[in-house]
């Protein structure tokens, strides 16, 4: 059996390392599959392409060659305008449309595919993926949720003593990291925004953002400029970090007390939150979208309003409190048997393969 999968760009975000992962779940069973990736996005789609199942393809008409290679499955993600191009192909692939939307503008772009003929079905990270596409749009289309799949052999906890010397200034203060494009609606200069805040009760902390700027230079600008000069030494960017550093990133802040924070102003399932979870480091995120299908507030992480800076503030001081220790390790304990039951490779790729059956079977 051979999987195809589309997808419109190529960078480190999320859905492009639930490909990877997904790959590698389908690999332990014994099914094959690759992934075509469109429009680089940064020095991180560059990165991709060590991996030889992902292969960057620059326009719509250069994956015609791959199609016409015999695919029992090809997979869309977000992509409507292949459909452009499939309708023109005679192509006997079952295909799946695949949609991880979080952002209402996105969801009305890529939701008007869904009653497409070809589509055999459609698969979404979350519950609230789904309840979405049920609001939005009338489809009899069979929608299946499939949890993001992580790779806990990878994403492990790493001791401080075996990280990087790049990272041993960090060390000896709490570190708090944000991870995503430093895009407007991951909402970066909200974390600035927290830390400066939290830098006035506690001097001993560090933040670091870990992301690609995307080529808005500008924005990337706009971001640095709240950082007044006497904090410069404070925040740290880092960009275009291979997916399998970002272990050592996330036990930096779980290790020295800290945790991973997400401001973003829509979410649906972040990979980033079943990484920072495998490697035990907790997580404060704003209450958006599918945030709480992973996020139980004071249960698997902690979470807050949006734009809400005291309330954030309050939130993450809880969990980072010396005194707080007990519970904030009941928390890590509780996150992370729950991607373990529902996220882990083995898990997944089970569901995955029920899916699979349904879908060939039609």
């Amino acid at each position: 059996m051979r999987i195809l999968y589309v997808y419109p760009f190529c960078g480190l975000g999320g859905v492009e390392t639930s490909v990877i992962n997904k790959i590698n779940a389908l690999q332990n069973i014994g099914i094959d599959s690759q992934a075509l990736l469109l429009n680089f996005w940064g020095e991180g789609g560059k990165l991709l392409m060590n991996n030889s199942h992902i292969s960057a393809v620059p326009t719509l008409e250069d994956i015609v060659t791959t199609l016409n290679t015999n695919f029992d499955i090809i997979s869309v993600i977000d992509f409507p305008e292949f459909f452009n191009l499939l309708d023109r192909l005679s192509i006997s692939s079952k295909v799946i449309y695949e949609t991880h939307c979080s952002d209402l503008n996105a969801m009305n772009k890529n939701y008007k595919i869904l009653n497409h003929e070809k589509i055999s079905a459609i698969i979404v990270p979350s519950a609230f993926n789904k309840r979405m596409i049920t609001t939005l749009i009338n489809t009899k289309k069979e929608i299946f949720i499939l949890p993001n799949p992580i790779n806990m052999n990878l994403f492990t906890n790493i001791p401080l003593s075996q990280l990087s010397i790049n990272y041993e200034n960090y060390i000896k203060k709490t570190n708090i990291i944000w991870v995503g494009r430093l895009e407007k609606a991951k909402n970066p200069v909200e974390f600035i925004e927290l830390g400066l805040l939290l830098l006035k009760a506690n001097e001993h902390l560090h933040f670091t953002l870990v992301g690609d700027i995307c080529n808005d230079y500008d924005f990337f600008n706009f971001i640095k400029s709240y950082i007044p000069f006497n904090n410069a030494a404070d925040f740290s960017f880092l960009h275009s970090i291979p997916n399998e550093n970002m272990p050592q990133l996330y036990s930096l802040a779980a290790n020295t007390g800290g945790c991973l924070l997400s401001t973003s102003n829509n979410e649906s399932s972040p990979m980033t939150f079943l990484e920072a979870i495998s490697c035990r480091c907790p997580i404060v995120s704003t209450n958006v979208g599918g945030i709480g299908e992973l996020i139980i507030n004071n249960i698997t992480g902690k979470t807050y309003e949006l734009n809400n800076i005291s309330e954030g503030y309050k939130v993450i001081n809880d969990l980072i409190y010396e005194e707080n220790k007990s519970t904030r390790d009941k928390i890590i304990d509780t996150a992370y048997s729950m991607v373990k039951s529902n996220h882990s490779l083995e898990q997944v790729s089970q569901k995955y393969k029920r899916i699979i059956d349904i879908v060939l079977r039609e």
